[in-house]
């Protein structure tokens, strides 16, 4: 196969995206064959959607950009979620720097909260209980000045919130957690500001009205800054993407899919909100410039094969 240049928003050659999304595809072909077993005429519909997915690729060879690609957009679909965490990383780099540059005051501060873990079928009250933690937490002292509507710098900072729903050890159990990038005034790390893991976990089971001492409710936090390997744009965009993935349901049976796909329905999993809106500007990862670089892979027996026969326009 004819080498081609690394992808922008990737660090994988085109060869090894192809090899992740086959195995995605893979996975994805035993989840769809779950759900059209379902009784429920909506799990078989969104099973012939992921089913049909995901079999015909177009690359730009000379930028290594995917020009094509059909998706089922089924939340619960691997391939849906892994090309949904590339356009998030693609959103971050191509607005942060432009955000740091109107908010120089600013800084960017990665916080994760979790919850102890919970039955798949207690997943939609959980959710629940988060957001409303969530929302007590950034009204406390500590975080009012920044994120309450009367506090001193409410219009000049903002969040990026996601919801990631993990797997447990447990058995029918998943872990529900935030991953959280705050776009906050530098004000934040002074002394009498400062905000501690000890202190946010303090915080975050008071916003929880948790008095107990469960290990898994956690908190942490900490300030993303420039370094030798990495900007803050890089750590945001990777810290971010990895907060969309979602929980590999090809593993579980069909009344954990069933009970999981009816916990999540029409629920809002991420959030920009405040000057964060600013990274959701439109980012297309299709490049639909007209050119004759493209090849395609048909997917086929679990791996992408290049096709030599042109598909018209």
């Amino acid at each position: 196969m004819k080498k081609v240049k690394q992808s922008k928003y990737a660090k994988k050659s085109i060869n090894d995206e192809l090899k992740l999304i086959a195995r995605l595809k893979e996975e994805d072909e035993k989840l769809a064959e779950l759900m059209l077993k379902s009784n429920n005429e909506r799990i078989k519909k969104f099973g012939t959607r992921i089913a049909d997915s995901g079999r015909i690729i177009e690359i730009n060879e000379e930028t290594g950009r995917i020009k094509r690609l059909n998706l089922s957009h089924v939340r619960t679909e691997n391939l849906s979620s892994h090309r949904n965490k590339q356009k998030i990383a693609s959103k971050f780099y191509a607005n942060c720097d432009k955000l740091q540059e109107t908010y120089t005051d600013n800084i960017f501060v990665s916080v994760t909260l979790t919850l102890k873990h919970c039955h798949v079928d207690e997943l939609s009250d959980i959710i629940n209980e988060l957001n409303h933690g969530w929302t007590k937490l950034i009204n406390t002292p500590e975080f009012s000045s920044y994120f309450s509507r009367t506090g001193k710098y409410y219009k000049d900072c903002g969040y990026f919130k996601s919801l990631e729903i993990g797997s447990s050890t447990e058995f029918n159990k998943i872990n529900p957690h935030f991953h959280c990038i705050l776009h906050i005034h530098k004000s934040f790390l002074h002394t009498k500001n400062y905000v501690s893991n000890d202190k946010l976990l303090e915080l975050w089971k008071k916003s929880l009205n948790d008095d107990g001492n469960d290990y898994q409710i956690s908190a942490h936090i900490k300030h993303i800054k420039n370094n030798a390997d990495n900007s803050i744009t890089q750590q945001s965009a990777y810290f971010a993407s990895y907060a969309t993935k979602t929980i590999n349901l090809s593993k579980y049976n069909l009344n954990f899919i069933e009970s999981y796909i009816n916990q999540i329905d029409r629920r809002n999993l991420i959030i920009y909100s405040g000057t964060m809106k600013m990274i959701n500007n439109k980012k297309k990862l299709i490049d639909n410039n007209e050119d004759n670089n493209s090849t395609y892979y048909l997917y086929k027996n679990n791996s992408y094969y290049r096709v030599t026969v042109r598909i018209p326009s």
